[in-house]
Parts: C-alpha cells; sequence; structure tokens
C-alpha cells in the first residue's frame, strides 16, 4: 500500500481502549495447543475472545472400527487423531476440501466393532475423470504435458486408512489416514477404466467406487467442434 502513496502516511495516534489480542485464526477464539495456526488482532477492550479454540480437537479413535474409542476399547487399538470440529452445515464444504470429518461415537458392543466398521464403512466416490469421455492425443503438444486429472473422496469425509487410485488394475497414487486423494494420469491411447479403492480401518476388506470408462484417441482434426456464430 505504501507504494501506491507518494507521501509517507501519517503517523497514527493509537486510541485508547483498543486490546492486542493472539487469536487462533480459523476460529478467532484465543488459542488452543491444537490451533494449527495464529495471528494478533486488535480488539476495543472488553470484546476480546475469552474462550480457547473448540474447533480443533483431538479425539480418541478406534483403530479396529474408525469410530471413537470407548471406556471398553483395549490400549492397543487406540490412537488419537486430530480433527476439525464445525458444525453439521459445514461438512459438505469439509468434504470437498479434503477436511476429515470426526466420526460419531461408536455404538457397538464389545465384540461387534469389526461387524460395525463393515456396516457403516462410508462409500467411496470417483470424482475425475468423468465416465464415458472421449480424448484426443494432441500431435503438436509434449506428450508429458497430456495429462488427465483423477481424483476421489470418502463421501462422507471420514478418514480412510489406506485409499489408492487405480487406472485398468495399477495404483497411480496411495495415501493413508485421508478422505480424499489426487493424481495425474498421462493420456494413453485406447479404453482405460478409473476407480477409487481403499480400505475404512488396517485389515478391512477393500471397498470400491463406481469405475469411470473413458476412450483416448489419436488426434482428428474432423472430429473437431467449433462454436458458430448466429
Amino acid at each position: 500500500m505504501r507504494l501506491a502513496h507518494r507521501v509517507a502516511p501519517l503517523s497514527f495516534a493509537r486510541p485508547d481502549g483498543l486490546a492486542d489480542v493472539q487469536i487462533c485464526a480459523p476460529s478467532g477464539m484465543l488459542p488452543s495447543p491444537e490451533c494449527p495456526r495464529t495471528r494478533w488482532e486488535l480488539f476495543a477492550a472488553g470484546t476480546q475472545p475469552t474462550q480457547p479454540d473448540t474447533q480443533y480437537q483431538r479425539i480418541a479413535i478406534d483403530l479396529a472400527t474408525g469410530m471413537r474409542a470407548t471406556e471398553e476399547t483395549p490400549d492397543n487399538r487406540r490412537a488419537e487423531k486430530l480433527f476439525r470440529v464445525l458444525p453439521p452445515e459445514y461438512h459438505d464444504w469439509m468434504v470437498a476440501q479434503g477436511i476429515a470429518i470426526a466420526p460419531p461415537a461408536a455404538e457397538a458392543r464389545p465384540g461387534d466393532s469389526v461387524a460395525l466398521a463393515k456396516s457403516t464403512a462410508p462409500p467411496l466416490r470417483l470424482t475425475s475423470p468423468a465416465g464415458h469421455t472421449a480424448y484426443q492425443v494432441h500431435p503438436g503438444m509434449p506428450q508429458s504435458t497430456q495429462r488427465l486429472p483423477v481424483a476421489g473422496l470418502a463421501a462422507d469425509g471420514r478418514l480412510w486408512a489406506e485409499l489408492r487410485l487405480v487406472v485398468d488394475g495399477e495404483v497411480i497414487t496411495t495415501a493413508q489416514d485421508a478422505t480424499r486423494l489426487d493424481g495425474w494420469w498421462l493420456l494413453s491411447l485406447g479404453e482405460h477404466r478409473f476407480w477409487l479403492e481403499g480400505e475404512a480401518v488396517a485389515g478391512a476388506p477393500t471397498t470400491r467406487s463406481g469405475e469411470a470408462l473413458i476412450q483416448v484417441d489419436e488426434f482428428r482434426s474432423d472430429q473437431l467442434t467449433y462454436g458458430v456464430e448466429p
């Protein structure tokens, strides 16, 4: 901003009644040990936040179910994970941003945890590429730059033990403790099938998304479409 002014700005006399307070940037509350990012803000005295941040919480997870740990969960199946806890109306946004949604409290009885994990495992969704789409390899561009984005996610935003993006049976990228996965695939001539697969918890059966079928052909100018002005 200073470069936009021909002369230096006048000094600013700070009024009385202001408070400099360090806050948790995402929530505007006081920083907690879990807050990932802080900043300093000015407040009119008496209006500054007084409570520590509640958005970022460490939650004990049952590794066998992916649900919250209970009193019956043995220590060797417990693990603490950091979640950002927001109201349900923000969950669609969290899924789109790849922010893990904290699991609800477990409802299984001791001994039923594995069955619960199988029955409540969130479905996987392949978001790119779109199925039944045709592509062409252009001769005027380096082949190494002709790539297709490939992406998928857990539909309800829950963390999965492992996710994999697969093309024609070959894994192109993988991630652990993830809600979504993104990668790139180099265009190759022929018909190709894409899907997302993974395990909701370690040792669980593999779950697969629906497939996307695409076709990649040599470049043909007669198949191009052009906009025509009326």
